[in-house]
């Protein structure tokens, strides 16, 4: 598990306890999957900014140690367009689907690939792994504008308009 320490993230005007990785969780890391980090990806997880409900905590860029050891160890038993999984190839996390973010830790600075599952073929998504970041929070920021226009959409509709739905979908 993560480390004891927490550090505080503000989402959806709500303040979160994160708790945050620690040395001996990368240490765990790399030692079990035979790699080095790269330094951009170890400072964020040290000092991680998601909030724990987010989509980027929970699928884009996991933080708990032992899903990112669990997810790196089957891909290294895998293949790749036909080829046998490449270890520079660090599995960030996934979209929900079909598709995982694959750090190349081989270049600087870094670049983002899409691996799609059902093909085993990756295309390029981000240049840098702060540009990936950088888009992670572009992400988050339109799920929460889509949520309040959900929200305003349900609470000014007409009364006939029995089609607009309460959102979040639990809410009544």
């Amino acid at each position: 598990a993560a480390g004891s320490l927490c550090g505080v993230v503000s989402w959806r005007g709500l303040v979160h306890s994160v708790p945050l990785m620690q040395l001996h969780d990368f240490e765990r890391i790399e030692r079990t999957l035979n790699r080095h980090l790269p330094s951009p990806y170890r400072e964020l997880l040290l000092d991680y900014p998601f909030p724990p409900d987010s989509s980027a905590a929970e699928l884009w860029i996991p933080q708990d140690p032992d899903s990112i050891i669990r997810d790196n160890e089957r891909a290294l038993l895998g293949t790749l367009d036909g080829a046998a999984w490449p270890h520079h190839f660090f599995i960030l996390g996934s979209d929900g689907g079909e598709e995982m973010y694959l750090l190349d830790c081989r270049r600087h600075p870094y670049p983002v690939l899409i691996y799609q599952v059902e093909t085993a073929t990756t295309r390029p998504y981000a240049d840098s792994f702060d540009q990936f970041v950088r888009m992670q929070w572009d992400d988050l920021r339109a799920i929460e504008e889509d949520e309040r226009r959900m929200t305003k959409a349900y609470r000014t509709k007409k009364w006939w308009q029995f089609w607009v739905r309460p959102y979040p979908p639990h809410a009544s």
